[in-house]
Order: C-alpha cells, then sequence, then structure tokens
C-alpha cells in the first residue's frame, strides 16, 4: 500500500476486483432482471444450502471426471463447502454475483475478458444461461434449474475454450471464493 502526501491510499490491484469484472456484473444482473426465465434459473430461495450443494455437487464432479482431474472429489468438495459454511439460505442476487464472478474473473484470469469486451460477453454469457434454463425447464425434470445452472455455466465456459484439465483447479477455487467473498448477501 502506498501513501501519497495528501493522505490518499492507492490499494494494490490484488485486493479490488479488476474493472472488467465489474463491468461484467452490471449488464449480467440487468439481463436476468428482465428476463423470466434467468430469474427462474438463478432463484434458488426455495431451497436450503446442504440440498443445493446436494443436487449440484454430482455435476461438478461428472466435469472433473470427464476431463480425468486426479483429485477430481477434493477440487469439488473445496469448491461446494463455502456453500453451506457461509450461507444459510439463498436468493437470486447471491446467485447472480457468484456465477457472474466466476466465469468473469475466470476470463479475466486467462486474458479473455476485458474492459472492452465485458458487456458484451456478460449479454452472451446471459443468453447461454437462458438457453439452457428454456431447454431443461422444458424437458421437465425437478431438477432442470441445477442442470441448467450447470449445463449453461459449462456452454459459456467451453465456447471462450475456458474449460480444460489444467484450469479445472483455478475454476473450483473461484466458484468456492466467490461463495464466501460473497458474504453476507
Amino acid at each position: 500500500m502506498k501513501f501519497l502526501s495528501d493522505d490518499t491510499i492507492i490499494i494494490p490491484e490484488f485486493l479490488t476486483d479488476p474493472p472488467s469484472v465489474t463491468i461484467f456484473l452490471f449488464p449480467f444482473q440487468e439481463a436476468v432482471r428482465s428476463s423470466n426465465a434467468l430469474s427462474d434459473l438463478f432463484d434458488f430461495s426455495q431451497i436450503s444450502p446442504v440440498d443445493f450443494i446436494e443436487k449440484m455437487y454430482p455435476h461438478i464432479l461428472a466435469v472433473h471426471k470427464r476431463y480425468k482431474v486426479s483429485n477430481a472429489l477434493q477440487l469439488t468438495q473445496s469448491s461446494v463447502v463455502p456453500i453451506v459454511k457461509y450461507h444459510l439460505s439463498l436468493n437470486l442476487p447471491l446467485l447472480v454475483r457468484v456465477y457472474a464472478y466466476t466465469v468473469s474473473k475466470i476470463a479475466y484470469a486467462e486474458g479473455i475478458l476485458d474492459e472492452e469486451n465485458a458487456v458484451s460477453m456478460a449479454f452472451t454469457f446471459a443468453d447461454i444461461m437462458r438457453e439452457s434454463a428454456k431447454r431443461y425447464k422444458k424437458s421437465g425434470n425437478a431438477d432442470w434449474k441445477f442442470k441448467a445452472l450447470s449445463h449453461g455455466f459449462e456452454d459459456f465456459m467451453t465456447k471462450f475454450d475456458l474449460f480444460s484439465k489444467e484450469n479445472l483447479p483455478l475454476i473450483g477455487e473461484i466458484y468456492g471464493n466467490e461463495w464466501k467473498l460473497a458474504v453476507p448477501y
């Protein structure tokens, strides 16, 4: 931390979110607010965090196994434990924040997200998640939200070549960390 003569504090960059990540969040939030499909998808207010991880865990583990990650169980566990450790309930703004920040921080870390493309990438994420929600809701499966959430997330990551065996530990770490950072929300 550096102090200037007028007592201005300059915070090192690693302590704040990059502007492109913050820019990404706002249009994505607006897309969710203006879409019934997205609002339905991200609203988990009727279930507990424990129920949420019980349903999401198999989806996350399946991705790790498909990519043949050697410590798949440990990585999956560490990505979902913060959900029950830090949250007594779930709500739409919380899920929107966690998922938007997770994908945008991964895209930023991989050099794909920048200030110029943050808005268009946010809308792309919204479009992919909306289509996933519509597809899985139409199936009539009681767990459609979990499938839509995990498959939409994976579709977005795949579109930008962000999914790989080497990248999965980073993805899990960022996902788990976003649940920690969203306290209280």
